[in-house]
């Protein structure tokens, strides 16, 4: 069942994070026709697109994809200090999620900071 709702979502991290349809669609390389017929309902984005968005959009990919959860546009969760849970018996399967996780983590911080000496510089140079 396809969740119509998630167009609207879509639309409200983009425009969280100051984004026009053509600017989420540039850093997605997709047109920004797609964005439109996302936002719209008329299509929905594949989970690759979905994931990838979560990423740009420093929205949590389970209220993106779900509507569950909490969005946290933008703000380095909780969860930053444990992995979700996961059980396996196979330390080398066990690894392998967490570097994928923090990983994951890693690059939201990163885009955090970049935001941090973007804001930076911008008044920086206003004082000029």
């Amino acid at each position: 069942m396809t969740d119509k709702f998630i167009g609207t979502r879509i639309k409200a991290a983009r425009r969280a994070r100051g984004l026009s349809q053509g600017k989420l669609a540039d850093k997605l390389g997709i047109s920004r026709s797609a964005v439109s017929q996302w936002e719209a309902g008329d299509t929905t984005p594949s989970s690759e697109n979905v994931r990838q968005m979560a990423l740009e959009l420093d929205a949590t990919l389970e209220w993106l994809s779900t509507g569950r959860g909490s969005p946290n546009f933008g703000k380095v969760s909780d969860s930053v200090v444990s992995p979700p849970p996961f059980s396996t018996d196979d330390p080398a399967m066990r690894t392998a999620v967490a570097c994928e996780y923090m990983a994951t983590q890693i690059y939201h911080i990163r885009q955090t900071l970049d935001r941090i000496a973007q804001a930076i510089d911008a008044a920086n140079h206003r004082k000029s």
